[in-house]
């Protein structure tokens, strides 16, 4: 059985926090992209961000909400600031990101 693995800056979902913890929904993105079903039937499978309003994060809570997100078939990164400035901000936005957007296809 074939499974889609997407790597994504952010994953496709949003997340809250709040007193009881996390609330996890799916992005609107996601949910009217009309790639639902695609994603169902290859049992996608998304790797990336949690999003920078909710850090910096506990281990706890790094915990808590990686098994949340697993519910969504999300799995997330936490990178160190030092290695998102040099790379997110820097080689892969000033660089991968200009190169895909010019490309032809």
């Amino acid at each position: 059985m074939r499974q889609l693995i997407l790597a994504s800056n952010d994953l496709p979902v949003e997340i809250q926090t709040s007193l009881e913890g996390f609330i996890i929904k799916p992005s609107a993105e996601l949910k009217f992209s009309g790639l639902n079903s695609f994603y169902q039937e290859h049992k996608a499978r998304w790797i990336g961000q949690i999003g920078e309003d909710i850090l910096p994060i506990s281990r706890e809570d790094k915990n808590m909400l990686q098994e949340k997100l697993a519910t969504f078939k999300c799995y997330p990164v936490f990178p160190e600031p030092e290695d998102q400035q040099k790379y997110l901000y820097g080689f892969s936005g000033n660089t991968i990101w200009p190169l895909d957007r010019k490309s032809v296809v």
